[in-house]
């Protein structure tokens, strides 16, 4: 089977989960024994990337320049839609060089929709998974500073992202990193045409299985591990800290004004900051890990990397979290933005860990491996070539 795997970010040029779900299926079809190959936006000697795709002054607009500014970020969500004849040229001599029986479009910002009518044009099957908010919001994030969560799709989205819209009608099969994320875009009335399916995951074989030497370092009782913005709600994590006397480590960037300010405001907590770090050495380090996004995250990595830990979550009760939270610990969901309620979370999870949570945890985590996504990926392929 020839596949061709479309990302807009493809390592080693990588910003968040979604990158790294991505490389983990490619590897996974690989080692299959399937032809896969990588389609993505790239410059210099991106060698991981079989197809390249590029267009003038892409550098100073695409997400891994953390300078770029809001100006630059509209423009390059935007660019496929109304500057596609960049791209549409090397996409179809990409086409024609390889000749996939299947394309797996996934985040698709900075590249454009368009990309799957030319496949339908050329008869080519397609199955996207939706694992951000490009297709149904101008901003990608259905959250606002001012209003919180999106309940709907407003106005301007429905205008703005309408020929997206259009677009959704040639894929085949739409997949959902999470329920949640599905659902949003299926009740904007996207993909009306596809098949819609649900698989999440995408852990390495190896994750959660090199530890490092615990001997030495300080243990942590709670952490908090990515970006750190104020959508991904590290202040009421860190008001939560202070509040419980407990201490935490905070792994992650983010604008540096930013982090300098919670660090002053915070530094009568017992909080350590590591910056950016390997994953084993903050899971390492942590007997508990919180999510606190306020805003509707398709789906965190960081829950079910936790889980391939042993260690238990708490986490805000929006977007994907849900999802994939372990069933036995539903009472550590909580309302976003809520100290007191991310406490009773904190508290009752506490109460529930024992000497048997650790295994239970690692088990529960084995169904968001790569070899489950992978198998999961392969059976809609051949569902969507008979």
């Amino acid at each position: 089977m020839k596949l061709l795997i479309v990302n807009n970010l493809y390592y080693p040029f990588q910003v968040g989960g979604a990158e790294r779900s991505v490389e983990q299926l490619v590897l996974g079809l690989r080692d299959r024994g399937h032809d896969c190959r990588v389609l993505s936006l790239g410059v210099g000697n991106s060698s991981n990337i079989d197809f390249r795709m590029s267009y003038p002054f892409m550098n100073r607009i695409w997400p891994v320049n953390d300078k770029r500014n809001f100006i630059h970020r509209l423009f390059f969500q935007f660019f496929g839609d109304y500057f596609s004849f960049h791209l549409k040229k090397q996409f179809m001599m990409v086409l024609q060089e390889y000749k996939p029986d299947v394309v797996h479009t996934n985040n698709l910002a900075g590249i454009g929709d368009w990309i799957w009518k030319e496949c339908r044009n050329k008869n080519i099957k397609v199955v996207h998974t939706l694992r951000d908010y490009y297709q149904i919001c101008a901003k990608q994030t259905m959250w606002s500073e001012e209003g919180g969560e999106c309940s709907s799709q407003c106005r301007k989205c429905r205008i703005l992202t309408f020929p997206r819209k259009q677009c959704s009608k040639s894929v085949d099969v739409v997949v959902g990193n999470s329920r949640y994320t599905l659902d949003r875009h299926l009740t904007c009335g996207y993909f009306e045409s596809a098949r819609a399916h649900v698989i999440s995951g995408g852990l390495a074989s190896d994750f959660g299985k090199n530890h490092i030497s615990t001997d030495c370092i300080e243990i942590f009782d709670v952490g908090y591990i990515g970006q750190i913005i104020p959508s991904k709600g590290v202040e009421v994590f860190l008001e939560f800290v202070r509040s419980e006397g407990v201490s935490a480590l905070v792994a992650g960037t983010g604008p540096l004004d930013y982090v300098n300010h919670l660090k002053e405001v915070y530094r009568d907590s017992k909080v350590t900051w590591l910056g950016r770090v390997a994953p084993e050495e903050f899971y390492s380090r942590v007997g508990l890990v919180v999510v606190p996004s306020l805003w509707p995250e398709p789906l965190p990595r960081v829950v079910y990397e936790a889980y391939a830990y042993g260690l238990p979550v708490i986490a805000s009760a929006v977007g994907g979290n849900p999802d994939v939270l372990f069933p036995d610990h539903r009472q550590g969901l909580f309302l976003p933005d809520n100290l007191i309620d991310l406490v009773r979370a904190y508290r009752e999870i506490s109460s529930l860990v024992d000497s048997t949570t650790t295994n239970t945890l690692i088990e529960y985590s084995k169904m968001f491996s790569r070899e489950n996504v992978v198998s999961n990926y392969l059976e809609l392929y051949k569902e969507v070539l008979v």
